[in-house]
């Protein structure tokens, strides 16, 4: 009898987790506003009846209720099961976490009285039982959330975290990325239908994080090797990082496969038609953009036999990014927001000393994007400094400092290190402005002088 009502009431979750009606069903199950005590001696219920919170929570307006009850449910579901017995509990208490930390800006977080976990506190409770699951065979998906947790985790600016914290995140996300794709191509043919969506993702979990991984530079040593050709003695390249070239190519590959993209750009013969076809994760330029990083970064920091191709291969792809991203924004179609492909080929340019082509694309580019103000005066600063008028430089970065009115973002501090390179190289000297430095920074100045 009690299995037979157990199973009716199993039916009527599949129903609404299949109808998607969700306050409906929680009003059949009688669970709108609490947790029936019927469900309380049954972990199978509970697990469901959680999932159903969780789902109700991001439909409704009652966003903080629904999550605080898929919090009780799984609770007691987890004091209800033995350990070795807890393992969907566990990970649907994970997921709860995760979601709800990746989702941060939600009613959650504002609605303190009615969850009292800080955002922090999610991305820890996720962390700790996503560890608890990778112990035990983790699937594909456990794989890709966990990467991605401590992806987001190590990219958030509101967080206070230590630099070797935030570098350790990223080096276990990659490795994370990296093993739900292996594990998903050893998947049966069969399953891989269902997990295609997580498989793309991470893969360009696996070329994000690893790009990153490579370019470990800080802002100010990228700033230096950007505009003065400098080579810090101790940098180099280790042979994981070497690997890491070969499994986000082989990542690469694999994305462009199964979005049906044309892997050469000598194969596009319409960019209109392919800037507007809808992919099943990103939008192409995505991809193209990191193709083109990719170049990029094996030109910086591999010592390959033909740089000139790597660049060609860089600019190639950096301007496909463009260009499809270009004409999304003239047809008003759906964008990412961001101009990394843009910035991405300007400092190719800027590297490699091309200031025609720069202006080139800059004049092509700066009508339809619309680039901050800012941004031009500091790309002006830096072909000023590249040519030695260092006088001028700080003239337009002193009008840049002036204009910004927010003194504390990336694009005011960016301003206040090239004012404090140029400072260096009137001077002759960095005795007014070390104390603002790390000693290994220091070190780079010296080294700086020293090449003049």
């Amino acid at each position: 009898m009690i299995q037979n009502r157990e199973k009716f009431i199993l039916d009527m979750m599949d129903h609404g987790l299949k109808m998607k009606e969700w306050q409906y069903c929680l009003q059949q199950l009688q669970a709108e506003n609490s947790i029936p005590n019927e469900y309380k001696n049954s972990p199978v219920l509970l697990n469901k009846l959680a999932f159903i919170y969780m789902h109700a929570a991001r439909a409704e307006e009652q966003h903080a209720k629904y999550i605080k009850l898929a919090h009780q449910t799984y609770t007691i579901a987890l004091q209800k099961t033995k350990n070795e017995e807890n393992h969907n509990t566990i990970k649907g208490m994970a997921y709860l976490y995760y979601s709800e930390y990746i989702g941060y800006n939600s009613l959650l977080f504002s609605n303190k009285s009615s969850w009292p976990l800080s955002i922090d506190e999610c991305e820890r409770n996720a962390d700790i039982l996503y560890e608890k699951i990778r112990l035990h065979k983790p699937d594909v998906l456990d794989l890709y959330r966990y990467a991605h947790l401590l992806y987001m985790a190590s990219n958030n600016i509101h967080s206070v975290q230590s630099f070797s914290e935030i570098m350790e995140k990223r080096k276990k996300a990659y490795i994370l990325y990296l093993q739900a794709v292996e594990k998903y191509e050893h998947l049966p043919e069969k399953e891989k239908k269902r997990l295609q969506r997580i498989y793309i993702k991470s893969c360009y979990g696996v070329c994000r994080c690893g790009l990153g991984l490579i370019a470990k530079r800080s802002s100010l040593l990228n700033e230096l090797i950007l505009l003065f050709d400098f080579q810090p003695k101790e940098q180099g390249i280790t042979p994981f990082e070497m690997k890491k070239f070969s499994e986000i190519n082989h990542c690469l590959t694999r994305i462009l496969q199964e979005e049906g993209l044309p892997a050469d750009t000598g194969d596009i013969i319409d960019i209109q038609t392919l800037a507007n076809r809808e992919q099943i994760i990103a939008r192409s330029w995505d991809v193209y953009y990191m193709i083109g990083k990719f170049y990029d970064y094996s030109l910086q920091y591999t010592r390959c036999s033909d740089p000139a191709l790597l660049y060609k291969k860089a600019e190639k792809y950096y301007t496909l990014a463009c260009e499809i991203d270009c004409i999304r924004r003239q047809n008003q179609k759906m964008i990412s927001g961001f101009k990394h492909m843009y910035f991405g080929l300007f400092k190719l340019y800027l590297r490699s000393h091309q200031e025609d082509a720069f202006c080139k694309s800059w004049d092509k580019y700066y009508y339809i994007t619309n680039f901050e103000d800012s941004y031009r005066f500091l790309f002006q600063a830096r072909w000023l400094i590249l040519k030695k008028e260092y006088g001028e430089a700080k003239n337009v970065l002193e009008q840049c400092s002036e204009m910004i009115k927010e003194k504390n973002n990336n694009v005011s501090r960016k301003i206040n290190q090239l004012l404090d390179i140029v400072y260096i190289m009137i001077e002759k000297n960095s005795c007014n402005i070390e104390e603002k430095y790390k000693p290994y920074q220091r070190k780079y100045f010296n080294e700086l002088l020293q090449m003049q």
